[in-house]
């Protein structure tokens, strides 16, 4: 089911609900203020009716027949019966203005009125001064009236004809209007839900347009307020990510299988050579040597690339624990000048171990010592072998700034885009050793760190790398 049948019909069904709450009520107050006003006019027949019938004595033949014809038009349909206070019936419609001795004679109730009187009502009624009964459509009113030292009590039974039909016909409307409304409100629904959904419709045609040949495709992003132009761009950004993933991807297994190629390439041909005729002892060794050397460079870089997408991964960060930030430094300036004897490594300022006193972070504690060790070897072989490598510490808030400084060759502008892009080899290290990947592993370090790294060089006049870490 789509999501646009399934918020129409959602749709209809709340309205559904709602109006068939609305009718309800509406149907309910209509009958209740509808009974409240038949009652109201059994209680003016009957009072009306007392009226005529108490004064009769008192009012000429005319003026009587004139009283009984204007209660008459009160609810003609309706049955009025007057009880003295002995439960005698003195009264039935307008039977007692016929010739009797004295209105007051009781008369004798055949069983069909006698069997809408109810005791328990009477007896009830007598209690208090008005009761209202209702079955059905039809409504009884019991009206307790003192006169003369006589609890008389005045008896209106009335069918509500005009009200049960008014119910009816709302009962009629209501139905019909309940029936139609959910197809109306689906309708509805569906129109409102398929132009709002109109451009998540586009965002798939264009989505499913997109290739790895055609990466570069973007969705429309609409007016750029409501929410479906903020997924837009969302995918906008992500399409962005992988393109530019994609393309690292291809670029880092290009020059993945040209390095991997070159000294599986030199090692078939030094066995080839080997195998081809029979050589002397020292021939084998010179060739075993050469194999020797090619399989630790083939080693450097098959264990830096795994390294490498260790890191990217994200699962070195599991490994972190707190570690002093000048052990790690002190001990990569050890392995570096072990590696070169002779050169000038020099740390600034002169009060670098009372600065970095206490100084710990939360680190891989091998992952950064390489990190630090990429960067300084890299600073010693690009600069002449005279020149000093500067190693500069800074601390600001809870940061640790580190720069090395070096006097070598430099890097073009152009290429310091570049120059942490695996296996990059900017013209001017073209005849330096190295397997290319190392400055991309330094700033996947650094910023698995929650670090950063940038670099400044000139031509011919040296780099600085400045590496920025948080510490505890």
């Amino acid at each position: 089911m789509t999501i646009q049948i399934r918020l129409s019909l959602l749709f209809a069904v709340v309205v559904e609900t709602l109006l068939g709450m609305v009718f309800l009520v509406l149907y309910f107050t209509i009958a209740a203020d509808r009974k409240q006003d038949f009652f109201e006019q059994l209680e003016v027949k009957a009072l009306t009716v007392a009226d005529v019938f108490f004064n009769a004595d008192e009012l000429d033949r005319n003026a009587l027949n004139a009283a009984r014809k204007s209660f008459r038009g009160i609810l003609s349909s309706s049955q009025v019966i007057i009880l003295d206070s002995v439960g005698h019936c003195i009264y039935i419609n307008d039977s007692a203005f016929a010739e009797r001795l004295s209105l007051f004679q009781p008369i004798a109730l055949d069983s069909a009125l006698y069997s809408f009187l109810s005791p328990a009502a009477i007896a009830s009624a007598r209690q208090g001064s008005v009761l209202h009964i209702t079955n059905n459509a039809t409504h009884t009113l019991y009206l307790l009236h003192p006169e003369q030292n006589n609890n008389y009590l005045i008896i209106v039974r009335a069918h509500d004809e005009t009200g049960e039909q008014l119910l009816a016909d709302m009962r009629f409307v209501l139905f019909i209007a309940a029936g139609c409304v959910p197809f109306i409100a689906f309708a509805i629904g569906l129109w409102f839900s398929r132009n709002a959904l109109a451009p998540v419709t586009t965002m798939i045609n264009s989505a499913n347009a997109i290739s790895l040949q055609r990466l570069s495709t973007r969705l429309e992003e609409g007016n750029g307020r409501d929410e479906i132009s903020h997924l837009a761009q969302a995918f906008n950004q992500m399409l962005v990510r992988l393109d530019t993933a994609y393309k690292v991807q291809r670029q880092f297994i290009d020059h993945a299988s040209h390095e991997l190629r070159t000294p599986l390439t030199i090692m078939e041909g030094e066995i080839g050579v080997a195998l081809f005729r029979e050589r002397s002892p020292e021939t084998y060794r010179t060739s075993l040597r050469s194999l020797h050397t090619t399989v630790q460079r083939l080693s450097r870089l098959t264990t830096n690339l795994l390294l490498l997408a260790k890191i990217e991964s994200g699962a070195i960060t599991q490994t972190f624990k707190a570690e002093m930030f000048d052990e790690i430094l002190f001990h990569a300036i050890d392995d570096l000048r072990s590696r070169y004897p002779n050169r000038a490594i020099i740390t600034e300022p002169d009060t670098i171990t009372d600065l970095l006193e206490n100084v710990a972070l939360l680190c891989n504690r091998e992952l950064l010592h390489t990190a630090l060790v990429n960067v300084m070897d890299n600073a010693v072989k690009f600069s002449p072998d005279k020149c000093a490598v500067r190693i500069q510490i800074a601390l600001f808030s809870n940061q640790i700034f580190c720069a090395v400084v070096d006097t070598g060759i430099g890097i073009h502008e152009e290429e310091l885009q570049h120059i942490f892009t695996p296996f990059y080899r900017s013209q001017q290290a073209a005849n330096v050793g190295g397997t290319g990947i190392g400055l991309a592993m330094v700033r996947a370090i650094i910023e698995a760190h929650n670090g950063a790294i940038s670099i400044q060089s000139s031509l011919s006049e040296g780099t600085v790398i400045l590496l920025s870490l948080h510490h505890l």
